[in-house]
């Protein structure tokens, strides 16, 4: 006999906009091949994919009669996560509710006192839950599985890691979603994918780098079989309308020595690709290699968020980067050359920082452009990084007096910071709130909500310009006077805004290519 098994994610935070694209879950559907594969039953539920109330999700979950209820754990969802899994537990207490992801892998002491967890699953989760799914079907003991955390009389016991997965080992996803995901608009949805797990590196603020190292494979990739990646893409090629893809990879691109695997796979997806096909990858800067890009481009790869953090030598050694600024410049410059968007990660405030490291990130990114950033620009302290130890955040970046984790302690860098949140809040505030509900009544377009949002991103450094002058003086501000200048430049936005909606709503915006993104005389 065979269980069933509930897989959820309340995906929270996402707006189903082009900014927010709507995007399946990779590793509920890896854990659910994975458990069709040792013969049970898995049922996925995403509530924004298959849009379900989180006041129904509970209901809609119990009426498939599950025997495990498996949620997959993040900064935003937590909460939420738990206040559905206490309503199962409510109502059906002898279904087994586990936790996994990387919040319960760094919170599983917390989780796991809470009555309505039974068990965390902590790191890689594909060995460990077919391990529990198979004890708990034939009634043997689960708290003797390698990676499950669980509560012994009130105090939370971790057992030590499995080792993890091979990748090639592993199914190909479980996309029992895909068919809900294609009802989003185009340039709304992507479709997730992997390449590798892990990185060679161990950057100080990176909660991959501190999973690895709890399973004792620290600075190690893991890549998948080539030739299997390519067919899973040529299969959804066949079986799915959606042609925009977004790799999950901390970093899709290896170091020097897997260069030539590298060029493989950029030659077989430009083989692949037809015309129709977009790719998103995330990776370092030190493996943006000119010829590959280039083949990449053919293959379809449209944007690369690059992990720079920032062009101040001294920060990059304090993350533990492994990197050169000119090296973050030089991979910066390949992707011009080659024609493809990027967006940089950047982290412009961190302990220690100095309002001359400051500006030199703030003059560097004037001139390429702030819509190449993501306007989150304060490091946040992510709970079990070597950085943060023990210290936690709300993990978002995008709410005003958010808790990052740290404070910060030069009173200059202080200022400069409550006026740079401030107006990065109002501007963010534009692109999520106004441009989201005028492309939600189809006012404006996919490409013109694009434009107008880069438009927006870039209206950033001539806001930084205005913080620096009013903290680069002999004598600062007080509390009265930093709120005056806090008001004018939040007024300056508010003009900004008024004349953007205002000239764009009511006329057809330029038209942009269907290529890598914008056009750099539209900006």
């Amino acid at each position: 006999m065979s269980l069933k098994v509930a897989l959820v994610h309340l995906t929270l935070g996402v707006d189903a906009t082009p900014a927010s694209p709507v995007i399946n879950h990779l590793g509920i559907e890896i854990l659910s091949s994975s458990l069709l594969k040792s013969g049970h039953h898995p049922v996925q539920f995403d509530s924004l994919i298959q849009k379900i109330s989180l006041n129904c999700l509970a209901d809609c979950i119990l009426s498939e009669d599950p025997d495990i209820v498996a949620f997959s754990l993040n900064y935003a969802n937590w909460k939420e996560s738990l206040r559905v899994m206490g309503q199962i537990k409510e109502i059906n207490n002898s279904i087994l509710c586990i936790s996994g992801g990387y919040f319960a892998t760094f919170h599983w002491n917390e989780l796991v006192l809470n009555p309505a967890c039974d068990y965390c699953i902590v790191g890689d989760g594909e060995l460990a839950l077919v391990a529990v799914s198979n004890a708990f079907e034939k009634r043997n003991q689960i708290e003797t599985i390698p990676g499950i955390a669980f509560n012994d009389n009130g105090k939370a016991v971790l057992n030590r890691l499995n080792k993890v997965a091979d990748l090639s080992a592993l199914v190909r996803p479980d996309r029992q979603l895909l068919g809900s995901l294609e009802k989003f608009q185009k340039g709304c949805r992507k479709i997730a994918l992997e390449r590798s797990r892990g990185c060679n590196h161990y950057c100080s603020f990176c909660s991959i780098a501190s999973m690895q190292m709890l399973s004792g494979d620290t600075r190690r990739r893991r890549v998948r079989d080539t030739d299997d990646l390519v067919q899973e893409i040529a299969v959804l090629k066949r079986e799915s309308k959606i042609r925009d893809y977004w790799f999950m990879d901390a970093t899709f691109l290896g170091q020097n020595n897997e260069k030539e695997l590298d060029m493989l796979l950029a030659k077989k997806l430009a083989q692949l690709n037809d015309g129709d096909m977009s790719i998103e990858i995330d990776t370092r800067a030190d493996t943006i290699n000119p010829e590959i890009i280039n083949y990449l481009k053919v293959a379809g790869v449209s944007k690369v968020f690059l992990g720079v953090e920032s062009f101040d030598q001294v920060t990059l050694n304090l993350f533990g980067k492994s990197m050169m600024v000119v090296r973050n410049l030089q991979a910066i410059d390949i992707l011009e050359n080659a024609g493809i968007d990027y967006v940089l990660g950047t982290i412009l405030f961190s302990p220690g920082k100095t309002i001359d490291q400051f500006y030199r990130d703030h003059a560097i990114l004037k001139k390429i452009g702030y819509d190449h950033t993501q306007l989150l620009f304060r490091l946040k302290m992510y709970k079990g990084t070597m950085i943060s130890k023990d210290k936690d955040c709300d993990g978002r970046g995008i709410s005003i007096n958010e808790n990052y984790g740290w404070e910060i302690e030069d009173h200059r860098m202080r200022i400069l910071w409550e006026l740079v949140d401030s107006c990065r809040l109002a501007l963010l505030d534009i692109v999520f709130n106004d441009l989201k509900q005028y492309f939600y009544r189809s006012q404006i377009s996919v490409n013109q909500f694009l434009f107008l949002m880069k438009k927006t991103y870039r209206r950033m450094g001539s806001v930084i310009d205005d913080a620096l002058v009013a903290t680069m003086g002999n004598c600062l501000p007080d509390n009265t006077e930093l709120n005056s200048i806090k008001e004018k430049l939040l007024d300056n936005i508010a003009a900004y805004k008024k004349e953007l909606l205002e000239k764009y709503l009511n006329v057809d915006l330029p038209k942009l290519s269907s290529g890598h993104g914008l056009s750099g005389d539209l900006i």
